[in-house]
């Protein structure tokens, strides 16, 4: 996972790990993880920013993309025997005209359907 630097809402430098696996030359799923060191605006809230400028940084203007927003396992610092935030997968589909993305829609979906849709 690398991470991507993205300008959130107000350009506010923000942060999240990227993975892109490619499963044939028209289409890539990318994976957008949350990191726990992100000050700025999370994965969730600015997910049409990210595939905007994703979409520029990787060269993906002409490829189908498969959305897929990560959230690791959380443990209380305090505690850890006690999880803040399940690991979770969201398949994110969003609507397009020319590079701006807009109107997200979130489906959880497993581990395994997401170890499906990652495979190369």
């Amino acid at each position: 996972m690398k991470n991507f630097n993205f300008k959130g809402y107000w350009n506010t430098p923000s942060v999240c790990g990227v993975d892109l696996y490619h499963q044939n030359d028209d289409k890539v799923v990318v994976v957008l993880t949350e990191l726990p060191d992100n000050h700025g605006t999370s994965v969730t809230n600015a997910i049409e920013l990210i595939a905007e400028q994703a979409t520029e940084a990787y060269g993906l203007q002409n490829r189908e993309v498969v959305w897929i927003e990560h959230y690791p396992e959380q443990v209380d610092p305090y505690n850890d025997r006690k999880i803040i935030h399940e690991n979770s997968f969201d398949l994110v589909e969003m609507a397009k005209i020319d590079n701006e993305f807009f109107n997200p829609q979130w489906k959880r979906i497993s581990e395994v359907e997401f170890v499906k849709l990652t495979m190369e």
